[in-house]
């Protein structure tokens, strides 16, 4: 179980490579961020899939 409002993003503005932190992160920042920035932070190609499906 994934408690969201617990969770706090790593502070630095780097690659998440842990893949849970990842998920985590997309959750709770993906509807504050642009495409380029959650790309920079999740380079993983998911993440820019749905990224750019909700655009």
């Amino acid at each position: 179980m994934l408690e969201l409002p617990k969770y706090t993003p790593p502070s630095e503005n780097g690659e998440i490579t842990d893949p849970i932190e990842q998920w985590w992160f997309f959750f709770r920042q993906a509807g504050d961020l642009t495409a380029e920035e959650i790309s920079h932070r999740l380079p993983n190609a998911m993440f820019s899939e749905a990224t750019f499906a909700r655009s």
